[in-house]
């Protein structure tokens, strides 16, 4: 029995010995784990933070987009405005074209009725109107008039000219 007892012994001083030299060596191996579990998270640290300077750019490039976007929106308003009154200027332009070419055929209408009256009626000039006056005042009247009915034709031809040159133009 001492045998097995000197024998147990060993077996327990070499267990003991060999636990002292395995426990550095587990220690060593826990220690690198560690280690290496650390540059881990640091490596995992770093990516995070390219990613977040990654979604931080893309946030940046969004709200540049956003706002240029905007900008377009607000510039495609003004033009639709401005192509809005423009067309209304155009309609109120066709319409008083309209009113001055009807103002133009009715002023024409009266020139070829008033030509047409002279012609029926035949000619008649300004001396032979004088020299009918049975007085002095019945002639100053009678020039008087006459002036005044020279004076009318001539703002009259004058103006019924400058619609139709307008007209044209």
């Amino acid at each position: 029995m001492q045998r097995w007892t000197i024998k147990l012994v060993s077996v327990g001083v070499g267990l003991v010995l060999l636990a002292g030299t395995l426990s550095p060596v587990a220690a060593n191996t826990l220690e690198d784990q560690l280690q290496k579990v650390r540059n881990e998270l640091n490596q995992k640290k770093v990516e995070e933070q390219k990613a977040k300077g990654v979604v931080k750019d893309y946030t940046s490039q969004i709200t540049s987009i956003n706002s240029s976007i905007e900008q377009k929106n607000r510039e495609i308003s003004e033009l639709q405005n401005s192509l809005a009154s423009a067309m209304k200027n155009v309609e109120d332009t066709k319409r008083d074209l309209n009113e001055a070419e009807q103002r133009l055929e009715e002023s024409t209408e009266v020139l070829k009725k008033r030509v047409k009256g002279m012609y029926q009626n035949g000619t008649v000039t300004y001396l032979e109107v004088l020299l009918n006056s049975g007085s002095f005042s019945d002639f100053t009247n009678r020039l008087e008039l006459l002036q005044r009915m020279v004076e009318s034709d001539s703002a009259w031809w004058q103006g019924l000219t400058r619609k139709r040159h307008k007209l044209r133009n």
